[in-house]
């Protein structure tokens, strides 16, 4: 009598997204005087102010506008939550842009970057910034898309 090996079991599916950073911290200030904004770039994460225009840029803040991102930005879980629950709260739950004024601490928020990167963020800091709002201090975890 043959033995047969057993039939080799799929390979399991490629995940969806791969880690890329935890816990990063950034600000966006509310800057002076003029129409000014502070622009960050979650894939990096980098963040720039005053009369800037940034390559990669995922969100803005200021110029008498809220905080607003250029694909997705949802309301999420105070609690990290996967980053595909993350994803579908960027796109299901908009809010499309929200004033600083309309922000609590321990809010949180789920981008969809210009590279498709996913990115849990919360409001974890508000300190007086200017006459044109609060600097917002949030700390934001990404998730890459799986072979990129």
């Amino acid at each position: 009598m043959t033995s047969t090996a057993p039939p080799s079991a799929p390979a399991a599916p490629e995940p969806g997204y791969v880690d890329g950073y935890e816990d990063r911290r950034f600000t966006l200030t509310a800057t002076e005087g003029g129409c000014l904004s502070s622009v960050a770039d979650l894939d990096e994460p980098a963040v720039e102010s005053g009369e800037v225009s940034m390559k990669g840029e995922d969100m803005s803040y200021g110029c008498g506008d809220g905080l607003s991102a250029k694909k997705y930005f949802g309301a999420a879980s105070a609690s990290l939550p996967t980053p595909e629950n993350c994803a579908r709260d960027a796109k299901a739950n908009s809010v499309g842009e929200i004033s600083d004024s309309d922000m609590n601490l321990g809010q949180a928020f789920c981008v969809i970057t210009d590279e498709d990167a996913v990115v849990w963020m919360k409001l974890v800091k508000k300190s007086p910034g200017s006459v044109n709002g609060d600097n917002l201090t949030f700390l934001a975890t990404l998730w890459k898309p799986a072979g990129v």
